[in-house]
C-alpha cells in the first residue's frame, strides 16, 4: 500500500497529513477515481513540489565573489588541520556572528538595538521559538495563538517542550486584533506569538494593529513573540520589522527563508531578547567546529546575494502565474502578500464539488502533486471555517525558476480536472 496512505480502525482508508497535522478519511469517490494507486504505490506523473514553504536556493554561493569564495575556502582548510583544543573562544567567535547579525538588523531595522541581546543558535525559526518559549515561566499559563498558524502545537512538525497552547481565530486583521483582546481578558496568557505577514494566510498587519496589540498585551502582562521568518523575503529597502512596534518584543528569525535551507547559513537562526530579562537562556551552537567560518559567510551573503536570491523568488512567482493561467479552471485566485513571497493562495470557488482537502488529497494521490490545503493548518477536531476549507496554500520554495512554470502548468491543470 502507498506509504502515504494507511487503514483507518474499521478498515477505511485514511490519508496521512500533508504536511500538517490532520489525517483525513478518503471518500469513496476519491478511492474509487484514484484507481489502482493504492496497490502500486507509484505514480507514472512528474512529482510536482508546491507543498513546503522551505527556500531551495543551491546558487547562493555563486554571488559570493571568487576572490572571497578562495579566503573562504582557505578559512575551511585550515579548520580541518586545527585540533579543537587549539581552536579560538567560542563565545567570541559567537559573539564575532552576533555583531553581524547586528550590523544586517541596524541596517534594515528600526530596532532600537541597545534594547536587546542577539543570540545566534543553530536550527530553524521553528527550534528559535521554541527556545524562547522553554524560557518563559509560564506557571500554569498559556500561549495564545492565532490560527491558521504553523503547527507549533504538533509533536513532530512544533517545538520543544510542553507548552499549552490557546487559540483564536484570525483570519484577517481586525481578527486578529479583537481575538487576541478577548482572549486576554480571559486571564492565564503567558505570551502570544505573531508573525507578519500572518502565516499561512498572508495578510500583512498594519502598524496600527500591532500597536493595538502591544497596548492589551502591555496591560495584561503579556510577552509578545515575532516570527520573523518571512522578513527575509522581503525587497531590499522594505524590511523593517513588526518588532520594532512592540514595547519589549522576543524576536525570532531563521535564515533558511532568506538564504535557503540547502545551505550552512540556512541552519542557523537569530533571537533576540530584551535586555532586561536577564534570566533567558538560548543554547549555545552544539555543532561549532565551523563556526569560524559563519560570521565572514554570513556577512559576504547579506552583501552580495540578497539581491539576486530576491531576483530568483520574484521570476519564480511570475513563471508561477503564467504557467497557472494557461490551464487553471475559472474562478480560481492567487493571492500573494508581495512579489517576492514564497508562498502564495490559491483560492477555489466554494460552489465547486470538491473542496481545498479533497481537491489536495487528488492531486497528492493520484497525480503526485504536493500542495497544502489551509485545513492541515488548524489542530486536530478543531471546527474550521467553510472559508477556509477552498484555500490552498502554494510555495515556490522548492522549485527552481527554470521549472516553475511547468510545476504550475501542470497544478492548474490537475485541478481544472477535478474542481467541476
Amino acid at each position: 500500500m502507498d506509504k502515504r496512505i494507511r487503514m483507518g480502525a474499521g478498515g477505511e482508508i485514511v490519508l496521512m497529513s500533508l504536511g500538517g497535522t490532520r489525517d483525513f478519511v478518503m471518500p469513496d469517490c476519491l478511492l474509487q477515481a484514484l484507481g489502482n494507486i493504492f496497490k502500486c504505490g507509484t505514480s507514472p506523473y512528474r512529482k510536482v513540489e508546491f507543498g513546503g514553504g522551505s527556500f531551495s536556493n543551491p546558487n547562493l554561493y555563486e554571488h559570493i565573489p571568487e576572490d572571497e569564495r578562495v579566503r573562504l575556502a582557505k578559512i575551511t582548510d585550515n579548520l580541518s588541520k586545527r585540533p579543537p583544543f587549539f581552536r579560538d573562544s567560542r563565545k567570541r567567535l559567537e559573539s564575532n556572528l552576533a555583531e553581524a547579525m547586528k550590523d544586517t538588523l541596524s541596517e534594515e531595522t528600526t530596532l532600537d538595538l541597545r534594547k536587546f541581546n542577539i543570540h545566534p543558535t543553530n536550527g530553524s525559526t521553528r527550534s528559535a521559538i521554541g527556545h524562547i518559549l522553554n524560557n518563559f515561566e509560564s506557571s500554569g499559563k498559556a500561549i495564545a495563538l492565532p490560527i491558521p498558524n504553523w503547527y507549533f502545537w504538533d509533536n513532530k512538525h512544533g517545538i520543544e517542550g510542553d507548552h499549552n497552547f490557546k487559540y483564536f481565530e484570525a483570519l484577517n486583521e481586525d481578527q486578529l486584533v479583537s481575538g487576541f483582546s478577548k482572549l486576554a481578558k480571559g486571564g492565564k496568557l503567558d505570551s502570544v506569538i505573531i508573525s507578519n505577514p500572518m502565516t499561512p494566510l498572508g495578510y500583512e498587519i498594519s502598524r496600527d494593529a500591532a500597536k493595538e496589540i502591544d497596548k492589551v498585551a502591555l496591560h495584561h502582562g503579556i510577552k509578545v513573540l515575532v516570527d520573523d521568518v518571512l522578513r527575509g523575503t522581503r525587497e531590499v529597502g522594505e524590511r523593517d520589522t513588526l518588532a520594532s512596534v512592540f514595547t519589549n518584543p522576543y524576536v525570532a528569525e531563521g535564515l533558511g527563508h532568506r538564504l535557503g535551507y540547502d545551505n550552512r547559513l540556512g541552519k542557523i537562526s537569530l533571537v533576540l531578547t530584551p535586555v532586561n530579562d536577564r534570566k533567558i537562556n538560548i543554547p549555545d551552537f552544539t555543532n561549532p567546529q565551523d563556526i569560524d567560518l559563519l560570521e565572514p559567510l554570513f556577512r559576504l551573503a547579506m552583501k552580495h546575494a540578497s539581491t539576486p536570491t530576491l531576483t530568483e523568488l520574484r521570476k519564480r512567482n511570475s513563471e508561477f502565474d503564467i504557467g497557472f493561467r494557461e490551464t487553471a479552471p475559472d474562478g480560481v485566485n492567487v493571492h500573494r502578500p508581495y512579489p517576492t513571497s514564497i508562498t502564495s493562495l490559491v483560492t477555489i470557488p466554494n460552489s465547486s464539488s470538491i473542496d481545498a482537502i479533497n481537491l489536495a488529497s487528488m492531486m497528492y494521490l493520484s497525480r503526485d502533486i504536493l500542495t497544502g490545503p489551509i485545513s492541515a493548518f488548524y489542530p486536530k477536531n478543531y471546527d474550521i471555517p467553510k472559508a477556509q476549507r477552498y484555500n490552498l496554500r502554494v510555495s515556490v520554495g522548492g522549485n527552481h525558476s527554470s521549472e516553475t512554470r511547468e510545476n504550475a502548468r501542470i497544478l492548474g491543470e490537475a485541478m481544472t480536472d477535478f474542481i467541476r
